[in-house]
């Protein structure tokens, strides 16, 4: 992956809303159950799955536990990459 493959979205402010940030634009045309690799501020990343974006928070989960999601402030994300082939514990 490189960063030409990552998504860059404007995360611009919905006032009806009164979100701090809105990370909608980055997830756009991506669909739920879509195996993604979340670029985070600070240089990590995050391998799940997409679940949803509300208002100025993405939520993705881990095949290996649905249970097992994670709650990501959108301020927190940088960039979005959708993998088409995803190995993780349990995974298909």
């Amino acid at each position: 992956m490189c960063w030409n493959d990552c998504v860059f979205g404007s995360r611009g402010h919905d006032h009806d809303r009164k979100c701090k940030c809105d990370c909608r634009e980055l997830f756009k045309g991506i669909t739920r159950n879509t195996p993604v690799r979340v670029r985070l501020r600070g240089g990590d990343f995050i391998d799940a799955f997409f679940f949803d974006v509300c208002c100025d928070t993405v939520y993705l989960f881990f095949c290996n536990d649905v249970s097992e999601s994670i709650k990501l402030c959108c301020d927190d994300v940088i960039a979005v990459h959708v993998r088409s082939m995803f190995k993780h514990h349990g995974c298909k």
